[in-house]
C-alpha cells in the first residue's frame, strides 16, 4: 500500500468539504477544517504531514485573508503552498490573495482535473524545493554547505570584478577532544553558537558555508581597513562563548587577489593559513601569503622524496667522539646524520626531521638506519641514533 500525501481543506461549507474530498480522495488523505483558527491548531498539532492547504477566503471566526498572514508570519508553515478557491470573475480576489502569500487558486465551481493536477503540480515542486534546499543547506547550522558556497562565492566574485574579498576559514582546536569530554550534543551547540555569531559579524557583507565538522569558511567584503578586518577575527575568536571551557578558534585568511584561480583553491590557502597557527597559543588568525605556500611546497618534496632517499643511501651519518675527561679515552660516539641530497645538496636536520616527526615518518627512518647504526656499536663506538 503507498503512502498518501495529505491536503488539508479549510471551508466553511460542509458540501465544497465534501466535493473537494471526494475529488482528492483516490490519490491523497484529506483533513478537514471549517474556519481559519481550526485550520491553524490542525497545522501546529500536524505541520510535517501537511502536504497542501485548500482554502476558502470567505468564513467565519478566521477568514482566509487573515489566515494567510498568520501563516506567513511562521517560517515552517509558510512553506505549504496554499491553493484558494475563488469565483471564476474574481480577478480582484485572485490578486489580492496571491499578495497575502497564496501559492496557486482553483475557480469555483470546481474542476476535478484542474484541481488534481494544480495540487500535483504545487505538492512536487515544494519536494524538488525542499530536496535542493536540503542539498545547500547544512541541517545543524543553517549555513551554506560546501558545494553550495563554492558556487555561490563564484558568483559573488565574478559578478563584483570592482569588489575586494577575503576568504575567512575556522579551525577549533581539539574539537574532538571538546567532544570526547563534554559529549558531542555539547559540541552541537558550540557550533550552532560559532555559526549564529559569524552571520551576525558578517553584518550582510558576505556568505557563510560550513564544510566538515568545525570547519566554517565565509567570503566577505574587504572594502575596508586591514585592521578592521583583524578586528572582525579577533572579535569571533575572543567571544565569551568561545573562550568558555576554554575553546580556542583558529582563523586563517585569504585574501582573494587572482579571480582567475577557482573558489576550491582560495579555500584551500586560506585553510593553509589556518593549519600553520595550529597549537600557538594566543595567535589568532594568519594571513596566507606565497611565503607559506613555499614553505608547505619544500615540506611536501621533502615527504615525497624521503622513500627514495632512504633507499638511495642519501642520508650520511658524522660521528661525533665522547671523550672519558678523568682518563682522555674516547668511550663512544654520537651519531649526527645529514642529508646530502643529489639536486638540493646538504640538508641540515632541523629541516627535515620534523617534517618527517609530523609525518610519522621519524620512525620508518629511525628504523632503517638503526640496522647501519649497530655496525657501529660492534666496533666499540657505543649506541648511536638518528
Amino acid at each position: 500500500m503507498s503512502y498518501k500525501k495529505t491536503v488539508l481543506i479549510v471551508e466553511d461549507e460542509a458540501l465544497n468539504r465534501e466535493i473537494l474530498s471526494v475529488i482528492l480522495s483516490d490519490t491523497y488523505e484529506t483533513i478537514e477544517a471549517e474556519n481559519g483558527m481550526d485550520a491553524l491548531e490542525i497545522l501546529r498539532a500536524h505541520k510535517n504531514d501537511i502536504s497542501l492547504i485548500l482554502l476558502d477566503l470567505f468564513m467565519p471566526v478566521m477568514d482566509g485573508y487573515s489566515f494567510l498572514d498568520v501563516l506567513m508570519r511562521d517560517k515552517e508553515l509558510s512553506l505549504i503552498p496554499v491553493i484558494v478557491t475563488t469565483q471564476e470573475s474574481a480577478n480582484r480576489v485572485e490578486v489580492d490573495a496571491l499578495k497575502h502569500g497564496a501559492t496557486e487558486f482553483v475557480p469555483k465551481p470546481y474542476n476535478r482535473d484542474v484541481i488534481l493536477n494544480r495540487v500535483a503540480r504545487l505538492i512536487k515542486f515544494r519536494e524538488t524545493a525542499a530536496f535542493i534546499n536540503q542539498m545547500n543547506t547544512d541541517r545543524l547550522t543553517g549555513l551554506m554547505s560546501k558545494d553550495y558556497f563554492y558556487v555561490k562565492a563564484d558568483e559573488m566574485i565574478t559578478q563584483n570584478p570592482d569588489k575586494e574579498y577575503v576568504i575567512v576559514c575556522t579551525d577549533i582546536e581539539d574539537f574532538n577532544l571538546y567532544n570526547d569530554i563534554f559529549g558531542y550534543e555539547e559540541g552541537d551547540r558550540l557550533l550552532v553558537k560559532l555559526s549564529k555569531q559569524i552571520r551576525e559579524n558578517l553584518e550582510g557583507r558576505g556568505i557563510c558555508g560550513r564544510f566538515q565538522a568545525d570547519k566554517f569558511v565565509c567570503l566577505v567584503e574587504s572594502d575596508y581597513e586591514r585592521s578592521s578586518r583583524e578586528k572582525f577575527v579577533e572579535l569571533l575568536s575572543k567571544d565569551q562563548i568561545f573562550t568558555f571551557k576554554n575553546v580556542r578558534i583558529k582563523w586563517g585568511i585569504y585574501e582573494v587577489d587572482d579571480s582567475d584561480i577557482s573558489v576550491e583553491k582560495m579555500c584551500d590557502r586560506a585553510q593553509l593559513a589556518v593549519q600553520s597557527i595550529k597549537g600557538i597559543y594566543g595567535k589568532y588568525y594568519h594571513v596566507y601569503d606565497d611565503a607559506l605556500r613555499e614553505a608547505l611546497v619544500k615540506e611536501k618534496r621533502i615527504t615525497d622524496a624521503m622513500m627514495g632517499a632512504l633507499l638511495d643511501e642519501q642520508f650520511v651519518v658524522y660521528l661525533q667522539p665522547k671523550y672519558n675527561l678523568t682518563d682522555n679515552s674516547m668511550n663512544g660516539a654520537e651519531a649526527l646524520v645529514r642529508w646530502k641530497h643529489p639536486e638540493w645538496g646538504m640538508i641540515p636536520p632541523g629541516e627535515f626531521i620534523p617534517v618527517f616527526e609530523k609525518n610519522a615518518l621519524y620512525s620508518i627512518s629511525t628504523v632503517m638506519y638503526g640496522r647501519r647504526h649497530a655496525r657501529l656499536s660492534r666496533v666499540g663506538l657505543g649506541m648511536v641514533s638518528l
